[in-house]
Parts: structure tokens; C-alpha cells; sequence
């Protein structure tokens, strides 16, 4: 019986360092986005309210809109947020309101900075609406934030259970920072980010290429405080805990070759959990990697 339970308990540790998604299946094409509107869809993540939805958006010097989209493909609404500009929208998240966390709110990270001028940027924020149709959202608040070094993100999530957001930052093209990314916080309250991790993909256990190195996108599965983590080529999944550990705590999983893949989350249903990634361009396919 001792074997049993020492057997037991190594299985559950090996799980710790990432397991949200336990046991990644090979990913599948589950529809085609077609939405003439979006055709750089740069972000992506479900709806607290409506089953089988998630909202999208697109980046740089688009429309002010963001897109809410069925698992099937089916455009069900596109949302003009009122009074604010997308200068370069990169990722969005749903999660309770800061304010109120018996309400839903959607975050439209406009985090982007791809000539490295910016040192403001910005987190819209606007109430998930309970009907899916065409028309305009008002802001609730915009969080602004500071960051200095010309640092460019494409990555955004939420942790539910502490209200803080994480950025991680795409590789620099300077020698010293080259294939290169950093983990950031950004706590309720502040407007200057704090360094939580610095991830040197030149020093991962496996060979990655350029595109297995540029971080595009991101999620947090709050249950578990596990980070999820999409690039061009490739997913990785480490627990928050061992966020500085990344190249030895990492768990790569595999995603479908796609024209520009630059948007990532998880989906939790009652049949369990899964991924689901997308690309920028018209006519994407949607893949689900479901973890059981």
C-alpha cells in the first residue's frame, strides 16, 4: 500500500508545477471565424454570461470595437466602445468587475508598443452586456499604467482571486534582452508594473525556433493559479509559484502551424477544460486542445 500512496503523491506533484491542462489532447479545427470586421484578431476570451461565446478584438489602429464570437464561428455582435481610441488593443480579458464582482466586466488591454515609444498604456473596461447584438459600449473606467524601456505587450490575464493582472512582454530585439520576455504585475490600485519573472527562452530545456520565442498572448486559470503563455509556435503552462523557475517548470504544448497566431484561452465547462487559439486574418480557423 506505501508504494500506492508514494505513487500517489508523486503523480499529484508532478501536476503542481502547470496542471491546468493535465493532459493536452491533440489540438482540433472546431470552425471558421469569418467575420469580415476581424481580420487581425490579436486576443481572446470567454463570456462569464453567454455559453459558448468568447469576445475578441482587433489591434493597432483599427476600429474601436470589440467582437463577441460562438465556438461554432457565428459573429454575434461587434460593440463600439465609446470615447476611447485603439492605438494598439492586444489582448482582452472577462472577469468579475474590480468594483463589483457580482457583475461581469470586460478588460481591452490597449498594451501594444511595436516601436518602442510608448510609456503609458491603457486597460479599458466596460460591463459584459447580457444581450448579443450590434451597438455601443460606455467605458466603466480606464487603469492606466506606466512602463519605461519601450517594452512592448501582447500578453494580458487576470487573476480572479487577488484582482491582479499579468503582462508579459514580447522578446526585444537588443542583444541584451533577445529571446528575452518578462513577466509583469500590475496590482490593484498601482500604475507602475513590478517584475515577477524574467523568462530566457535561449536557456529552455528544447531547441525553440524564433516563432516559439515571441510571446503573442496569453490566459490565467485562476483554480488552479496556473499561467498560460501562446507565441507563434508554441504554448507553455507554468503555475504562478513557479513562475521563476520557468525553464525548468514549463510545460510546452503543442499548437496547429497558423498564418499568425496571436490569440489564446482556456474554456471551462461542465465536460471539462480546454484551449482554445486562433490567428489573425480573415477566414481563421478556431482550434479547441482539450486537456482530459
Amino acid at each position: 500500500m506505501q508504494w500506492i500512496f508514494l505513487a500517489f503523491i508523486t503523480l499529484i506533484c508532478s501536476f503542481s508545477a502547470y496542471s491546468a491542462c493535465v493532459n493536452p489532447q491533440k489540438a482540433q479545427e472546431i470552425a471558421t471565424i469569418s467575420n469580415s470586421k476581424l481580420t487581425e484578431n490579436s486576443g481572446m476570451d470567454f463570456s462569464r454570461i453567454h455559453k459558448n461565446v468568447f469576445w475578441t478584438l482587433n489591434d493597432a489602429n483599427n476600429t474601436s470595437e470589440i467582437f463577441a464570437i460562438s465556438t461554432a464561428g457565428e459573429n454575434l455582435g461587434a460593440y463600439e466602445i465609446e470615447g476611447v481610441k485603439n492605438v494598439d488593443w492586444e489582448d482582452i480579458a472577462v472577469a468579475p468587475c474590480i468594483d463589483d464582482s457580482s457583475a461581469n466586466c470586460i478588460f481591452i488591454a490597449d498594451i501594444g508598443n511595436n516601436k518602442g515609444k510608448r510609456n503609458e498604456f491603457y486597460i479599458h473596461v466596460v460591463e459584459e452586456p447580457l444581450k448579443l447584438n450590434d451597438r455601443s459600449l460606455t467605458v466603466k473606467e480606464t487603469i492606466t499604467f506606466h512602463k519605461n524601456g519601450g517594452f512592448n505587450f501582447e500578453s494580458f490575464s487576470i487573476n480572479e482571486r487577488t484582482k491582479e493582472f499579468y503582462l508579459i512582454s514580447k522578446a526585444g530585439k537588443k542583444d541584451e534582452i533577445k529571446n528575452t520576455s518578462f513577466v509583469f504585475g500590475l496590482t490593484e490600485g498601482a500604475s507602475e508594473l513590478k517584475t515577477l519573472a524574467t523568462i530566457s527562452f535561449d536557456d529552455f530545456p528544447e531547441e525553440l525556433s524564433k516563432e516559439d520565442m515571441t510571446v503573442t498572448s496569453g490566459d490565467f486559470h485562476t483554480p488552479s493559479q496556473t499561467l498560460l503563455i501562446g507565441t507563434y509556435g508554441k504554448a507553455y503552462e507554468i503555475s504562478l509559484k513557479d513562475i521563476k523557475s520557468f525553464n525548468s517548470k514549463a510545460r510546452t504544448i503543442e499548437i496547429p502551424q497558423m498564418e499568425q497566431a496571436e490569440a489564446i484561452t482556456y474554456q471551462s465547462t461542465p465536460e471539462g477544460l480546454s484551449i482554445l487559439t486562433s490567428s489573425e486574418g480573415t477566414d481563421q480557423p478556431l482550434y479547441k486542445i482539450s486537456c482530459q
